[in-house]
């Protein structure tokens, strides 16, 4: 009965740890995308790069 609980806990660990990085790796994508879109937005305004 233990080893299928230990067994449970490892599982369950992975899966937060999983849903951890992925969240990390969300926020931090989320902060890069737009930075990387501001030329083109740029030039669709017809605006200087430094101005964006």
């Amino acid at each position: 009965m233990q080893a299928i609980i230990k067994s449970s806990s490892q599982n369950a660990l992975s899966l937060v740890l999983i849903t951890l990085c992925l969240g990390v790796t969300c926020l931090i994508a989320s902060e890069f995308i737009p930075v990387s879109l501001l030329s083109i937005i740029a030039e669709d305004l017809e605006i200087s790069k430094g101005t964006a």
